[in-house]
């Protein structure tokens, strides 16, 4: 989400790799009025329909999606866990250089997820869900073309698009509808979003989402002073995910688990035992070893555990993305 022109934001698009050559299209909606936005809305629909008759791959339900949320210095963006489908389509194509810097990568994960289908009146065939994952769709939208896709009546019309989008790219958007956009996700999908943004137009988006990352930068701090967590660069958002996020996630699931165990483990014992000391409220267990337990004994392994415990290695955790995934699905803490 974007305060830049289109094109701008398409160029950043492209730059970021969000946008690339290899997409079967890049849809725009540029409405002025809520009944062009209504029908461009219907057409991208129909093309996705279209599309999936010439890639009629079955591809498995995908999960992250990328909300590129691209701010005044190009730093800025939402992502979403548990979103969208990639998918792919055709229409017309926006003509752009791709300049994909080599040294920017995009990391794109899967999980499994519902769809949201309320997009489609009812009768309609819903085939936008076989789709060739290898060329994929982008749509753009400005801010005055948001402004009637965030209304009741076409939200979920627009979001059902945006769903089976690789990237979606709003420009000349407001701080407002920044955190609208996250709103709707986060109430339409019911997805764990990410925000982050390096200005004070961002603060509001940043509050929307689940987990706020603030960049520090020329733009002030104010970003960084709403976030959950600051980072220098925007470089820094994938070691962020893929290892500090996979290792506090993998901590805390182990730690409350040990914690758990710890304590059964203890108060079974003298369970068991009443059944052999005639309910007399007898302790299997020295008094003072019951007073040490958790201050000595038990304490200070758990608290180890999860501080310091890692599976794996910081480096295989950024060459394996695929290691994230659990931590999507809820896997180890259910």
């Amino acid at each position: 989400l974007t305060g830049d022109k289109q094109e701008t934001a398409i160029n950043i698009g492209y730059s970021c790799q969000l946008l690339t050559d290899d997409m079967v299209d890049v849809f725009v909606i540029d409405g002025i009025t809520k009944a062009e936005v209504e029908q461009q809305l219907r057409k991208y629909m129909d093309s996705l329909r279209i599309v999936n008759t010439y890639h009629p791959t079955n591809v498995h339900k995908a999960g992250t999606v990328v909300q590129s949320q691209t701010g005044a210095s190009s730093e800025t963006s939402a992502v979403t866990a548990n979103g969208a489908q990639h998918s792919s389509s055709s229409g017309p194509m926006v003509d752009i250089q791709n300049t994909s810097p080599p040294s920017v990568s995009v990391v794109t994960f899967s999980v499994n997820c519902s769809n949201y289908t309320d997009g489609f009146e009812k009768g309609e065939p819903a085939g936008l869900n076989d789709l060739d994952e290898n060329s994929g769709v982008a749509l753009v939208i400005n801010g005055h073309s948001l402004v009637h896709c965030l209304t009741s009546e076409l939200e979920s019309k627009f979001l059902e698009i945006a769903s089976h989008c690789k990237a979606v790219i709003c420009c000349r958007v407001t701080p407002l509808q920044k955190a609208m956009v996250v709103e709707l996700i986060k109430r339409a999908k019911n997805a764990v979003t990410l925000a982050i943004g390096d200005g004070a137009n961002d603060v509001s988006m940043i509050k929307a989402a689940h987990i706020g990352v603030g960049i520090s930068g020329q733009d002030g701090m104010q970003a960084v002073l709403a976030s959950d967590y600051s980072i220098a660069q925007f470089k820094f958002l994938e070691r962020l995910l893929l290892v500090h996020g996979r290792w506090s996630y993998y901590r805390m699931c182990k730690f409350l688990r040990y914690f758990f165990y710890k304590n059964f483990a203890f108060t079974l014992c003298h369970f068991w035992y009443a059944f052999f000391c005639g309910f007399s409220a007898q302790t299997v267990f020295d008094p003072m070893f019951i007073s040490v337990y958790n201050l000595f004994y038990t304490s200070l392994p758990v608290l180890a555990l999860g501080i310091f415990e890692q599976d794996v290695s910081d480096k295989n955790s950024v060459d394996y993305p695929k290691l994230y995934a659990p931590g999507m699905t809820n896997a180890l803490f259910n």
